[in-house]
Parts: structure tokens; C-alpha cells; sequence
């Protein structure tokens, strides 16, 4: 019997059993194949809607966790790293403390507001130190970063390049004194040396 006979045959009378030689091996094809077919595409059916449902109930409980980490937290806007848990006074600066809803779980926000108050607290221990010496208004970070000091006004009172980051704030008319021009400010767009 030919292969296409035994194939169109089982598709007509799909519980015949047919025994044909092909390459020398027995071949013994018994199947009902539209039953096969019909069992395949239900057993997929059941197992992409297994996986929906669990990647459903993945999704429901993160979501739920997420609701859960998020409370109301009380932080003055001139100290971030001053933080409570209920309404009350910054006891750096007196401020009221302003309500913030975020997440437990540290956001990106939360972590640059803390790197920012590290950065101010500090710039002051290196003023009061005596080694942060910045000529303009609101203090660069580049020197605190670089040097963990700044000696940009004693180098623009003396015609020496400042920090990039001063100059553009020379440039954006945020310099410390007054009788110098920003035109005099200069750079050399590269780390400085203190």
C-alpha cells in the first residue's frame, strides 16, 4: 500500500490499523487523527490560559505590594533627609514639614533627594572647614566631587580657570561677586587642579 493510500485511508476510517514496510521498518499507524488534532489544540488552549492566569495573579500581587509600600511621609523641602511620619517642624530649620507620598522601597526620587542632602551637608563641613571657597551663589558640586574641597574664588581673584560648572554659572549670572564681569570668568572644559 502507498503512503498517500494509507494516509487518505486513516483520515476515512480513522481506527484501522495499517501495517506497511517503508525503508524496512514496520510502520503501524493506529491513531484517530482529528481526535489527536482535536486533544493537541485543547491541551494548548489549557495551558496559555494556566499561564495567563498565573502571570494575572503575578501581576495582581505585585500590584497589591506595590499599594501596600506606598505611605505619606513628611520631609522639609530645604533638608529631604529629614523625613516623618506625621506633620510637625524641621529640626535643622524650623520649616513646616511638607507631605510626600512615596514608596518604601526607594525610588529613583527618593535616593537622588538623599545623595543631594549628602552634597549640601557636605559642602557646609567643608566650609566650616575652611576648604570649600566657591564663586558662585549656590555652590558648585563638581570640586566636592572631584577634590572634596573648592578653591574656584581664589583662582577667578587671581585670573585662573574655575570649574566648568562654575562658569556656566558665571555665564547664567549666578556669580558670588559682583565686581567681576562673567566675561572674565574662564574654563578650560577639563578637570581643574586645586
Amino acid at each position: 500500500m502507498e503512503w498517500r493510500n494509507v494516509v487518505s485511508n486513516a483520515i476515512r476510517n480513522p481506527n484501522a490499523v495499517y501495517y506497511f514496510t517503508l525503508n524496512q521498518s514496520i510502520i503501524i499507524i493506529k491513531e484517530t487523527i482529528m481526535k489527536n488534532l482535536f486533544l493537541v489544540i485543547l491541551a494548548t488552549l489549557f495551558v496559555t490560559i494556566g499561564a495567563a492566569q498565573t502571570h494575572q495573579h503575578e501581576m495582581q500581587a505585585t500590584k497589591s505590594k506595590s499599594s501596600e509600600s506606598v505611605k505619606d511621609t513628611y520631609t522639609c523641602p530645604m533638608h529631604p533627609e529629614v523625613k516623618s511620619d506625621k506633620p510637625g517642624k524641621c529640626p535643622k530649620c524650623g520649616m513646616n514639614l511638607e507631605k510626600v507620598t512615596i514608596s518604601q522601597t526607594n525610588s529613583v526620587k527618593e535616593k537622588v533627594n538623599k545623595a543631594t542632602a549628602l552634597l549640601k551637608e557636605a559642602k557646609q563641613e567643608a566650609m566650616q572647614q575652611g576648604k570649600y571657597s566657591c564663586c558662585v551663589k549656590e555652590p558648585c558640586n563638581t570640586c566636592l566631587l572631584e577634590h572634596q574641597s573648592c578653591n574656584c574664588y581664589n583662582n577667578l581673584k587671581n585670573g585662573k580657570e574655575v570649574c566648568n560648572e562654575c562658569y556656566a554659572g558665571w555665564q547664567r549670572g549666578e556669580g558670588a561677586d559682583k565686581n567681576i564681569k562673567p566675561a572674565n570668568v574662564k574654563t578650560s572644559y577639563k578637570k581643574h587642579n586645586h
